[in-house]
């Protein structure tokens, strides 16, 4: 489906990017701007800035940002089209086009995806039938209902060459079985079924492939459980288990429980609580936490109450609080797993547990206390200086000061009072040095002149005088499209050019665009990051002579002289540049 530009453009000129996000969730005027509570995190506060002048959001405390367009996207999870189509909808604007759905591409691995599905179907079969007796009446001892196996699609694999029979029978080679892990040579060079024997509880993709299994003994033979090994298709750090059943609970509640393994999240499940998902016993990960960000849910955790489990809560608070993620926890002092409560007839405990959430902030304060015990002074040093580390990740400058003096009461140690620092600017929006911190200088000044000559064609002009290029993208777009723009006579501005990049530059961009030191336009500075990239352009001048000169083979006697005159030259220019 096509939209030209110039409709795209005039749409979004059109709205007001307040009363569009009005549309969906409640926004209030604070000084110039608009604030709200943002619907991409769990917020308390009103945290989402919205500026009318620049048609743009942004939240400091999740990172999320854009124009209309990428809140629409985000907010109601549809294309870029979709939102635009929404937007003229909302605005009144006359726009005849139908969203057609497009047929899904083929999958790369659907061949594998259909041979663990088929796995799926015959392993359900096999616990219902006569030799799945002993299975089931294990599965049924533990507490689970016909409809809770059916519900998670749980399953048993009796004897040592079943499964591979029936696969066999489908047309599926040794091979195909092999790599999804499904079946292994073993010593003796024979087929095995990896999971004879087994109760078989699937794994899927947050697309509901089916991907992988956990196998569970019931013979006391062998270890406990056996997994899939990491195959094309399955990397356990990747997925969350149930993500795929639960998203439309957690998408109602906007809450989402982790816990640690399969029979955790079939626990709460069982106690009407179905907004659960499992890393699968593994500590967290980068990616997981990038799964939990998407879901754009409270996170709490549920982990073992025993000291495992506790410890691997804390290592995953920890990584939440570097990644931005703001996590809480279930507080259980039970020593028990959710499976365990509830199996010993205490459903209600479990449902309980839901109202005994405590922030990373406040389960620390006790588990570092359990680490670093307080009657020593070495130890309350320690103790606060873990503590006050945490602290200063907190995005929300008054949490940051409650947590500093409940601190300082319990170690009697010196008020950190460098860690309480303001967020906000008499209710004005305010630019996030922390989120851009890691662009170089070289970056950022790239970054600044793009913002420039959309605020002023002078800027262009200059720009176009003196330096004419730009280094990297996104900046080289930009820069065309913002030459374009001006060849052409149309207006461009922050809002029409977030379309054209990805969700990490459009939030730092938006950032950026919110610096005080872009509210007014001069030469001198523009002169200045102009005078900065040169500098760069220079220095890897300088490098690439350098190389060229000792490496001289093949080079000759003129060359050479050629070269050390420009470096000289350049080394000069350097030198008296500031």
């Amino acid at each position: 489906m096509y939209l030209s530009e110039e409709t795209i453009s005039e749409i979004r000129a059109k709205a007001s990017i307040s009363e569009v996000i009005g549309h969906y969730i409640p926004v209030f005027k604070k000084g110039r701007n608009y604030v709200a509570k943002c619907p991409f995190h769990d917020d308390h506060d009103p945290s989402l800035s919205i500026s009318e002048d620049k048609q743009i959001y942004k939240c400091f405390v999740c990172g999320e940002g854009g124009n209309v367009f990428t809140f629409v996207e985000r907010y109601k999870d549809v294309s870029f089209i979709e939102a635009v189509k929404e937007v003229a909808d909302i605005i009144g604007y006359p726009l005849d086009l139908k969203i057609e759905k497009k047929a899904p591409k083929p999958l790369k691995y659907q061949r594998y995806y259909d041979l663990l599905s088929e796995v799926i179907k015959f392993s359900s079969y096999l616990l219902f039938a006569k030799g799945g007796q002993k299975a089931l009446a294990y599965l049924e001892g533990r507490g689970l209902s016909k409809e809770v196996i059916e519900y998670f699609d749980i399953g048993y694999n009796p004897l040592r060459n079943v499964m591979r029979e029936y696969l066999k029978k489908l047309g599926y080679s040794d091979e195909e079985m092999i790599k999804t892990n499904v079946v292994r040579l073993n010593q003796r060079g024979e087929y095995d079924d990896v999971f004879y024997g087994r109760i078989l509880f699937p794994i899927h993709d947050e697309n509901a492939h089916a991907i992988a299994f956990s196998g569970r003994e019931i013979d006391g033979q062998g270890p406990k459980y056996v997994n899939t090994s990491e195959t094309l298709i399955y990397k356990k750090g990747d997925v969350l288990y149930n993500l795929h059943r639960a998203k439309s609970a957690i998408k109602r509640a906007k809450r989402v429980i982790v816990a640690e393994g399969v029979m955790d999240v079939i626990a709460f499940k069982r106690a009407d609580i179905d907004f659960v998902v499992a890393t699968l016993g593994t500590a967290l990960t980068l990616n997981q936490i990038e799964l939990l960000k998407g879901l754009n849910a409270r996170v709490v955790f549920s982990y073992d109450g025993d000291k495992a489990g506790q410890n691997a809560t804390m290592k995953a608070l920890e990584l939440c609080l570097d990644n931005k993620v703001e996590a809480f926890v279930l507080k259980n002092n039970s020593g028990l797993d959710p499976d365990e409560i509830i199996n010993k007839g205490k459903e209600k405990n479990l449902r309980d547990l839901l109202s005994n959430e405590v922030s990373c902030i406040e389960f620390a304060l006790d588990y570092y206390e359990g680490v670093y015990p307080l009657r020593s002074y070495d130890n309350r040093v320690r103790y606060d200086e873990k503590i006050s580390s945490l602290i200063a990740k907190l995005a929300n400058e008054e949490d940051r000061l409650n947590f500093l003096h409940e601190l300082n009461a319990k170690t009697h140690l010196r008020f950190r009072e460098e860690l309480i620092k303001p967020v906000s600017n008499r209710g004005q929006i305010v630019y996030n040095r922390e989120e851009v911190s890691f662009l170089d200088g070289v970056s950022k000044a790239q970054a600044y002149i793009i913002l420039m000559m959309l605020k002023s064609k002078r800027a262009f002009e200059i720009y176009r005088e003196e330096l004419g290029y730009l280094l990297e993208e996104p900046f080289k777009e930009l820069a065309l499209l913002i030459s374009e723009a001006y060849r052409s006579n149309r207006e461009l501005s922050l809002a029409d050019i977030l379309d054209h990049l990805d969700k990490r530059w459009q939030s730092i961009f938006t950032s950026l665009a919110l610096d005080d030191e872009l509210n007014e336009y001069s030469d001198e500075k523009l002169n200045d990051y102009i005078a900065t990239i040169k500098r760069s352009i220079m220095q890897n001048r300088v490098i690439e002579l350098k190389k060229l000169i000792k490496d001289n083979t093949g080079i000759n006697d003129e060359a050479l002289m050629k070269y050390s005159k420009e470096l000289l030259d350049i080394m000069r220019k350097l030198g008296g540049s500031k």
